[in-house]
């Protein structure tokens, strides 16, 4: 019996934002297109109407609306060989989650340079600050 091929899909995120004036901000990261997908609608659950807040380099951070945050990033579908080139040829990052006491990986996924990214605790923490704010 043969198993059934799944065919997934992928995206190549590029971010690009410009700090201060200053400097320009960039990376890259690929995800499977339904792990995108998923993430930015996560995003945009925790942080509502608040603006995206992180740091990148020693000190510096960048403040803008969940808008413009993902205005500053382009999504572009890559084929499944393209996605294998990058996970070999550049740093792969773990998505972890912190889960009955122990970290689980839920995703690996390549990257470079800056590209922003929230864990699933990132975001509940995200989500708390605003249910605390909303309580004062």
């Amino acid at each position: 019996m043969m198993s059934k091929i799944e065919n997934k899909e992928y995206v190549l995120v590029k971010y690009c934002s410009d700090w201060a004036d200053e400097m320009t901000v960039e990376g890259f990261a690929a995800f499977e297109k339904q792990f995108w997908l998923s993430y930015v609608e996560k995003v945009k659950k925790a942080y509502g109407k608040k603006d995206v807040h992180f740091y990148f380099g020693t000190n510096q951070d960048i403040r803008c609306s969940v808008k413009d945050f993902f205005k500053d990033m382009k999504v572009k579908n890559i084929s499944e060989t393209e996605y294998k080139f990058l996970l070999k040829h550049f740093e792969e990052t773990e998505y972890d989650d912190f889960e009955d006491g122990k970290f689980k990986t839920e995703h690996v996924f390549p990257q470079f340079g800056h590209f922003p990214f929230f864990t699933n605790d990132d975001l509940k923490d995200i989500e708390l600050e605003d249910d605390d704010e909303d309580s004062e």
